[in-house]
């Protein structure tokens, strides 16, 4: 069969050092082992642990042993076997599904006044049947329409039948969005063809409020000078002519000043 799935594997660290490799979780087939995954372990001395991992299963379904391995430390190149012997039954592969998404919710209730560089919002997602292992995308879209203005992605994700997770993503949107503008998110999923499609036709609207969330309201009147610098720190003369997101440092008329992120297009 060609499957994946996910399991849980619990390791040792027996000895007084510490341990930094890969396990390979192993189904035995005639002609030796074959890895279905490679898990990077980081143990400290005598630290016991959960740890999860997803694995792709490439042979017909049947009844197999299965073992977990790491490198030989002769460096012969061979897999020194870690575990018992266990047997596991591997199943004809389930179609790759179309998530479900439900729960969306902004981190603020304010959503005409939301912060460009912490957009943070939460939701939940569910497999009724299949499996989906990937991420779940977000398009920012302007709210008259239009093309996507970028596209954000969760950590991936493994569903599978009645198997929920609740995501939360925080992005900074500052290069894509102006001040006072309304926007849209739409979820997306990979399909088959490796294309993005939506999840569901709801849209999830907000407004922008400010940029960075510390602006400070100052009138012209009250600035003296302004220097602008790159997001690396250095400085410009004069006021930045290609697009990108700088900072301005305004030097006002009671000796105070003021550093503000600006975005140049």
């Amino acid at each position: 069969s060609n499957s994946l799935f996910k399991a849980s594997m619990y390791v040792q660290n027996t000895s007084g050092t510490e341990y930094y490799g890969t396990v390979y979780p192993c189904v035995v087939v005639s002609g030796g082992g074959y890895r279905v995954a490679a898990v990077p372990v980081f143990l400290k001395p005598n630290e016991y642990k959960q740890i999860d991992f997803v694995g792709d299963v490439r042979i017909p379904a049947g009844t197999y042993n299965f073992c977990y391995t790491i490198p030989n430390p002769d460096q012969s190149g061979n897999l020194l076997v870690i575990s018992d012997m266990m047997q596991i039954e591997v199943q004809e592969a389930a179609n790759i599904t179309k998530p479900e998404a439900s729960n969306f919710a902004f981190d603020t209730d304010d959503t005409e006044n939301i912060v460009a560089s912490d957009l943070s919002f939460s939701f939940d997602v569910s497999a009724t049947d299949g499996i989906y292992y990937n991420s779940i995308f977000v398009g920012l879209f302007k709210k008259e329409g239009g093309s996507s203005l970028t596209i954000m992605k969760s950590d991936p994700v493994f569903l599978s039948s009645g198997i929920s997770e609740s995501l939360k993503i925080s992005y900074d949107v500052t290069p894509f969005v102006e001040v006072g503008k309304e926007y849209l998110l739409v979820l997306l999923y990979l399909d088959n063809n490796g294309s993005l499609q939506m999840v569901s036709n709801d849209r999830y609207s907000f407004k922008v409020g400010s940029l960075t969330g510390i602006d400070t309201v100052v009138r012209d009147t009250d600035i003296l000078d302004s220097v602008y610098y790159t997001i690396q720190g250095v400085k410009l003369h004069g006021q930045p002519d290609v697009s990108g997101i700088y900072i301005r440092v305004d030097a006002l008329s009671d000796g105070t000043s003021v550093s503000r992120k600006v975005v140049v297009r």
